[in-house]
């Protein structure tokens, strides 16, 4: 009599493990610990504030050697008081009309980045990136309103 007897593992039914997931310390948690890059698939070539109006001395000289600049910083260094987030609902009619032309307008806010004195380039930051909208070199996509009015 040849009997298979089947075998059964056992099994603790609340197995205890010591070892727990940690953090890898050289991984940011947060976009704004990192550094910035660029894309350009949203930029806007024809509008009020479209790139096809600037000049090539203006792209070179200022543009260019701005965002090489942010490029050695990180987002937490970026955002600050000339360089930050603004709703959608404060930007100016005319942009807010522009952002639903180009179907852009589910955004919540966009990115100004100062350039030099008014003229500054608007986009839209997702994680560390910041996607290239306008060229706005007259400060006239946000008009800050005026204190003591």
């Amino acid at each position: 009599m040849n009997k298979k007897i089947k075998k059964k593992p056992k099994a603790n039914l609340n197995p205890r493990s010591k070892k727990q997931p940690r953090l890898d310390p050289s991984i940011p948690t947060s976009s704004l610990q990192l550094k910035p890059s660029w894309k350009f698939e949203s930029i806007d070539i024809k509008g009020p504030w479209g790139w096809g109006d600037i000049n090539r001395e203006d792209l070179l000289s200022k543009v260019l050697k701005r965002i090489i600049a942010f490029e050695s910083m990180k987002w937490h260094e970026i955002l600050n008081k000339k360089n930050h987030e603004i709703k959608i609902s404060k930007i100016t009619v005319q942009a807010r009309k522009r952002l639903e032309k180009l179907r852009l307008d589910d955004i919540e806010s966009l990115v100004s980045l100062t350039i030099e004195g008014p003229i500054r380039i608007w986009g839209i930051k997702v994680h560390n990136y910041f996607k290239v909208l306008w060229w706005d070199p007259l400060h006239k996509v946000y008009q800050n309103p005026k204190k003591h009015t």
